[in-house]
């Protein structure tokens, strides 16, 4: 498994390359089979493929003030425009994420 994922590790993302070694794992598994995924080989090869294609995860620009003022100014009085602005001034106001906001 470790040289199947070093053959791939310049074509596909790291994630790519870890989803795959799971299923791998647990293909074997579900055959009574040992996880060679767990093999201290296989690990080793995931951690220098990430090592050297690592991306730093993109960072989105915070909504500001006048930018948040932009967006509240269409909304209108109707229930929807109420609720949709009412979202967006709790979520600025208590800074949550977009997940956050929306659980």
């Amino acid at each position: 498994m470790a040289a199947y994922l070093a053959a791939h590790g310049e074509s596909h993302a790291p994630a790519t390359l870890g989803r795959w070694a799971v299923s791998l794992g647990r293909a074997h598994t579900s055959q009574g089979l040992a996880d060679p995924g767990r093999s201290d080989l296989v690990r080793a090869t995931l951690r220098g493929i990430r090592r050297r294609r690592g991306t730093a995860p993109r960072q989105v620009a915070p909504l500001e003030r006048e930018a948040l003022l932009a967006v509240l100014a269409p909304l209108g009085e109707a229930p929807r425009d109420a609720r949709d602005r009412a979202l967006l001034l709790i979520g600025f106001a208590a800074a949550l994420r977009r997940s956050e906001l929306v659980r």
